[in-house]
């Protein structure tokens, strides 16, 4: 191989990989369905709190949404399962 080979190869990866893709936002799979985007909750045993992933709620009321199970990450990368149920919208509560 020559001097150049690499630098050839590299220079197509390199522009592909500098491109940056913007998605449409997600139409509501039915319309009482609300998003909530990735968000930090504080939960016990985790003052900084856990990562809470993008998920769909069904709105049951102005005061009630159902929550699907989750998997939550917390800072060290530890995974916790947290059960679906009733609750406030995410924008009141103050856990996943």
């Amino acid at each position: 191989m020559h001097e150049g080979y690499f630098q050839v190869m590299a220079e197509p990866v390199s522009t592909c990989v500098q491109v940056i893709f913007e998605l449409a936002p997600r139409q509501a799979p039915r319309p009482d369905m609300v998003w909530v985007p990735d968000r930090w909750a504080p939960v016990p045993g985790a003052p900084e709190g856990v990562h809470v992933p993008g998920h769909w709620e069904r709105r049951l009321s102005e005061r009630e949404v159902w929550v699907p199970p989750l998997t939550v990450i917390a800072p060290g990368g530890v995974q916790r399962a947290w059960p679906a149920g009733v609750r406030e919208p995410a924008e009141a509560r103050r856990g996943p």
